[in-house]
């Protein structure tokens, strides 16, 4: 008896903590200039967005080489609840099927196909620092959420062409906080310590976590993963209008922890060369 009790891994209803030996990475974002030769090609993310730079298109009909894009099944209630998992350098959740037994996906941009929602995470700074991913004008916002989806393999109209992911890229900044997003800070505080797992509400669906997007005016371009091995893969849609987080809420991401029990900070990558690359612009500010 006195073995088993040894043995059992903690648990309850809310929490789960998994213990590894290894770490989630290899690498540092505070020792970026050894990360691996992979991540140094000509079109790596993310980057410095110049607004007069950025080209501008819109769309008035079916046949536009950059689209509206459109969020499907995200208002849709999911059939198991998401996990939320500080991985040691990023708090994750990821993104189940709906009821409908579907999974929610993206399409628009310059998406060729429906890109299906895998997980989302996040990249802050400090109390002291903003700690986003994408800069425009050289302005840095608070943190970064990124929402990533993968290319619909099982989709009829995707012809070969386009990127293996789609991250859609929404900024945070201090304010008012934007309805829905309070639920899912409210459970970083469960899962501050490196390895912690929390489920999220089972009833409920992306739209209600993380409140209205607004998806009308974006930049997009073609990039690559943040993180090592940086591949080459991505289709970035920057938002352009951030959403709202309060203070208080944003120092829940503050205060989670990494496996050595130090807090999380400025884990965000450096800008990288914009290079040959064209940066689109849809939609007014």
């Amino acid at each position: 008896m006195l073995l088993l009790l040894f043995v059992l891994p903690f648990y309850d209803d809310s929490v789960r903590i998994r213990h590894s030996g290894a770490t989630d990475s290899k690498w540092s974002h505070s020792d970026q200039k050894h990360w691996p030769s992979e991540c140094t090609g000509d079109r790596q993310s993310p980057i410095n967005i110049d607004k007069p730079d950025a080209i501008p298109r819109t769309c008035n009909g079916p046949r536009c080489e950059v689209k509206p894009i459109l969020l499907r099944n995200y208002w849709r209630r999911f059939k198991t609840a998401p996990h939320l998992i500080n991985k040691g350098y990023t708090v994750s959740m990821n993104i189940p099927e709906v009821m409908c037994g579907k999974k929610p996906h993206i399409t628009g941009a310059l998406l060729k196909g429906n890109y299906i929602a895998e997980e989302l995470h996040f990249h802050w700074g400090s109390a002291n620092s903003n700690g986003a991913e994408h800069t425009i004008n050289h302005r840095r916002y608070k943190a970064e959420m990124h929402i990533v989806h993968r290319r619909d393999k099982n989709d009829t109209s995707y012809n070969g062409d386009g990127d293996e992911l789609a991250v859609l890229a929404i900024f945070l900044e201090k304010g008012n906080v934007t309805h829905g997003l309070s639920k899912l800070f409210d459970k970083m505080t469960l899962v501050r310590a490196y390895h912690t797992e929390t489920e999220m509400c089972p009833t409920c669906s992306l739209w209600r976590l993380l409140g209205y997007i607004h998806t009308k005016s974006f930049y997009t371009y073609r990039g690559s993963l943040t993180t090592p091995g940086c591949h080459e893969t991505v289709s970035w849609i920057v938002l352009k209008r951030p959403m709202r987080v309060s203070p208080s809420l944003l120092s829940y991401l503050w205060n989670l922890r990494n496996e050595k029990g130090a807090r999380i900070h400025d884990n965000y990558r450096r800008e990288q060369p914009v290079n040959h690359r064209d940066v689109i612009s849809f939609g007014g500010e």
